[in-house]
């Protein structure tokens, strides 16, 4: 099932991608086509299911503006109805259409990156699911792929905790509907973003 981790990812990639984005001019889009953002969530302890996002958007500004989104109603789980339970009970989706993260990215400091450059980097996130704002941070790659194109990876994956959103409610209707053992709160999130300018 899926966790609040895939919202970090989406948070963690579109930083990444603002840091990378370092030259002066001109602001950066998100190419959705080519980015990923997808998460791992445990169930019954030990078994591992992998999930992603169908629809990201993102930018970063010239002022250094950083913003992530994944609309919850494109989560893929591969089981559609877990895709249902998920999209209606945890991300609530009919009245939080959206996950997203936000950052500041001081651009000046990758302005040198040479094209083929990878730096890892932390950054400061906020994150909000379900309309509740926190604070995560995440351990980032930034590569100066081309001129105008900046990719940014989580260099490993990013925990989130669903209960740090007010989901642990959520975490455990889910766990009674499937008539599962357990669903952990915690998930793992991994993001591949490629921005462009």
């Amino acid at each position: 099932m899926f966790k609040p981790r895939s919202l970090l990812f989406a948070i963690l990639g579109s930083l990444v991608a603002l840091a990378a984005c370092s030259q002066p001019s001109g602001s950066w889009t998100l190419n959705a086509e080519s980015s990923a953002l997808s998460f791992v969530s445990v169930k019954n302890a030990t078994v591992l299911e992998a999930s992603h996002f169908g629809t990201l958007t993102g930018s970063v500004s010239e002022e250094g503006n950083a913003h992530v989104a994944a609309q919850t109603e494109t989560l893929e789980t591969w089981v559609d109805v877990r895709n249902g339970r998920m999209v209606e009970h945890f991300f609530q989706s009919a009245q939080h259409p959206q996950l997203s993260v936000d950052t500041q990215i001081d651009l000046d400091a990758y302005d040198d990156m040479e094209i083929g450059e990878t730096r890892r980097t932390e950054l400061t996130l906020t994150v909000t699911i379900v309309s509740t704002p926190r604070t995560l941070y995440a351990d980032v790659l930034v590569t100066r792929a081309g001129p105008d194109t900046v990719i940014v990876a989580t260099a490993e994956p990013v925990m989130v905790d669903a209960r740090d959103f007010g989901l642990g409610n959520a975490v455990e209707l889910l766990e009674s509907l499937a008539g599962l053992d357990s669903v952990s709160p915690v998930g793992a999130v991994s993001a591949y973003l490629v921005y462009e300018r």
